[in-house]
């Protein structure tokens, strides 16, 4: 075997090294693309049950202009296992954190001195990574109402002002993640096109 072949030889064991290489970087690319991709369906999956505590001034079971929500009143959201306590914000408004998919019950707590003039416990089907709205609480009364008043069981999770919980964000955070992972898994082998051309 002359010197051209061994030449020859280690070309082509660097050319199928440099092959190797490539394959292996492509197939950790699509590896963190579907990791991201993964994690921005769970992220991005859950929505959120959203209403506002009102104070119903006529007590027609209707919220109608000039009627403010009620800061501070328990709602219940719960669903077989699950079940958590939150108080309104400052608005009236309540959001707990993201929730799956599925059938929710959501309970009024009925302040001390005050009276529904709306059902006080509703049932809501909520999209999968949707938002229900809308699920509203009339009440009337002239009772003060601590903020917040206690019902026992636990200290509730706290809202902020605008009764949207900070976990609020991951399924932005989600979508985010997503799209990266779907620009990787699709980009990647357009890219790399070119390089394969020349190649051949």
């Amino acid at each position: 075997m002359g010197p051209g072949s061994e030449t020859g030889s280690a070309r082509g064991r660097v050319i199928i090294r440099r092959m190797m290489m490539k394959r292996l970087g492509l197939s950790l690319v699509l590896l963190m693309s579907l990791l991201l991709l993964s994690v921005g369906v769970a992220w991005a999956g859950p929505g959120s049950v959203r209403g506002t505590v009102y104070l119903d001034v006529n007590q027609n079971g209707q919220r109608d202009e000039g009627e403010v929500g009620v800061p501070g009143v328990y709602v219940t959201i719960s669903a077989g296992e699950y079940s958590h306590t939150y108080y309104t914000g400052d608005d009236g408004t309540y959001a707990p954190i993201p929730l799956p998919g599925g059938m929710w019950h959501i309970t009024l707590h009925l302040p001390q001195g005050y009276k529904a003039t709306t059902p006080t416990e509703l049932d809501v089907y909520l999209p999968e990574g949707e938002a229900a709205l809308g699920n509203d609480f009339g009440i009337y009364g002239s009772g003060q109402i601590q903020y917040p008043y206690g019902i026992g069981g636990g200290a509730p999770s706290t809202l902020p002002q605008t009764g949207t919980p900070e976990g609020a964000q991951l399924p932005l955070v989600g979508l985010l993640l997503l799209g990266l992972g779907v620009i990787i898994l699709v980009g990647t082998p357009l890219a790399l096109q070119p390089i394969r051309l020349r190649q051949r």
